[in-house]
């Protein structure tokens, strides 16, 4: 996942300082996930794909849709993922 980041940011974070981040989502895992749309950003080099997968719920052991925004920019001539602090899938943006 690190390498696929732009490249703007790992130069500012090492592996070890993004690995310190991301561990507290490792529990959770996101099953049937598919691309449901791609959304350029006006004026900029970026584009929103817009992701839906399932979780399981922690209590109920239930299959709940979610939905993920993940930002991707064009940079040095090509296309990567622009790091977003993670956060659970309960948490408000």
């Amino acid at each position: 996942m690190y390498e696929m980041l732009e490249p703007s940011f790992r130069q500012s974070q090492s592996f070890a300082e993004f690995q310190t981040h991301v561990q507290r989502l490792t529990r959770i895992q996101v099953q049937n996930l598919r691309i449901s749309t791609t959304e350029p950003v006006p004026n900029s080099d970026r584009v929103m794909v817009v992701l839906v997968g399932q979780i399981r719920l922690p209590r109920t052991g239930q299959m709940t849709d979610i939905v993920i925004h993940d930002p991707w920019v064009r940079e040095n001539g090509g296309w990567w993922r622009v790091y977003v602090p993670p956060r659970t899938p309960f948490e408000q943006t």
